[in-house]
């Protein structure tokens, strides 16, 4: 499909671009949150693969011992992605030896490579080499396909599992509104396995699209990390994040209430979490609000997930964006001043109260007001006397 020169080019920029990559997110980290560090293990991952597919193309010398790393690396992509997805909604995870069995693929993948390459002579390994560059599979290649594609349907469905979980758990009984920038964390993991599972099928059609198709999508999807560590960075979060337990104690097992009694356990709630401005602590839990009404945490949590269609979090901010709506009408005659409002209306932070105020109405605060201001002028230029019927 393309020549030898095109597929140095392609590899020699998308290892230059990792590189670049790499520098930014470790830059805008500071490796203070688990992003930095996925930035470092994607590198560590899959740069030897592509030095590896360079030096088949250019038939270097070298080839034998970076298919080893190359080999060894690839299949720990899925055990490294899986730490950064546990560490990074849950503070008090560490790497243990009971662990340790997450590696033993890529002990596996080397093994094979060194019992079928170290015996070879060089005339050998260059035939093995021109073999492999056919689209042919050898021993250790096929090994390492299907540790490798093995790991995919593992690891994405345990990875989807925990994550969905835990967001449930959060948005059922937190409503600090830093949790919602760890809600690009679901969005990376579809993208992830979105392009994973095109390498899968590619592979299988043509397995030497590994040189240029797979270095190409993983610039992709490190240009996304590179994006949410920027925008979306999260280490504030980190620091202050609960543990998290897999099972919602609230939902786990469902009381049965009636709609009326729902009704009136949501009134009284909303009428509550008013009249005590308790909508505007910023760690206000459903636990919280629950025990200061004197009720069950699972009644109050089925009332509002039931009747009023929404989780704990969308109930409280909720309250939160028409607080700031209003702190910004009032703002709107003196002087539009975001940074004075947003701790005011229980946001921790002004990415935060941006990126809830948005998803809540639609539009940024900028825009709401625009808008707001245009509907005046409306009415204000609107004459009753001057209409026709």
């Amino acid at each position: 499909m393309f020549t030898e020169q095109t597929l140095i080019h392609i590899n020699i920029a998308c290892i230059t671009f990792m590189f670049v990559i790499l520098v930014i997110l470790v830059a805008a980290t500071r490796l203070k949150n688990g992003v930095g560090y996925m930035a470092l293990v994607s590198a560590s991952t899959t740069i030897p693969v592509y030095l590896s597919n360079l030096l088949r193309v250019m038939d270097s010398a070298t080839f034998e011992l970076s298919l080893y790393v190359a080999l060894t690396m690839n299949v720990l992509c899925f055990p490294f992605l899986w730490f950064f997805i546990r560490r990074q909604l849950d503070k008090e995870f560490r790497f243990t030896p009971k662990l340790a069995w997450h590696l033993l693929p890529s002990l596996v993948s080397l093994a094979a490579a060194l019992w079928f390459y170290a015996p070879l002579s060089d005339h050998e390994m260059a035939m093995e080499r021109e073999w492999l560059e056919t689209g042919r599979e050898n021993l250790p290649a096929i090994i390492n396909d299907i540790l490798l594609f093995g790991q995919f349907f593992i690891y994405f469905p345990v990875m989807f599992r925990f994550v969905y979980r835990k967001k449930r758990y959060v948005m059922e009984n937190y409503t600090d509104s830093d949790y919602v920038l760890l809600l690009w964390l679901p969005r990376f993991l579809w993208l992830f396995f979105i392009l994973f599972f095109i390498v899968f099928v590619a592979y299988i059609v043509a397995p030497r699209t590994d040189v240029w198709l797979i270095p190409i999508l993983n610039t992709v999807g490190m240009s996304y990390l590179t994006y949410c560590a920027v925008v979306h960075s999260s280490p504030a979060v980190i620091d202050h994040v609960v543990a998290i337990p897999t099972e919602n104690p609230c939902i786990s097992s469902s009381p049965v209430i009636a709609s009326e009694e729902m009704q009136v356990l949501c009134d009284r709630a909303s009428d509550y979490a008013i009249s005590t401005k308790a909508y505007l602590r910023p760690n206000l839990t459903l636990a919280m609000l629950a025990q200061e009404m004197e009720v069950s945490p699972k009644l109050l949590s089925k009332a509002i997930n039931t009747y009023l269609n929404r989780n704990f979090f969308e109930f409280i901010n909720g309250m939160r964006v028409k607080e700031a709506q209003k702190r910004l009408l009032e703002l709107d005659a003196s002087g539009y001043n975001i940074d004075s409002i947003y701790e005011d209306c229980g946001f921790r932070s002004r990415s935060t109260f941006f990126l809830v105020f948005k998803k809540t109405t639609g539009k940024t605060p900028a825009a709401w007001l625009a808008g707001m201001r245009n509907l005046r002028r409306t009415k204000t230029h609107y004459n009753p006397d001057k209409s026709t019927l």
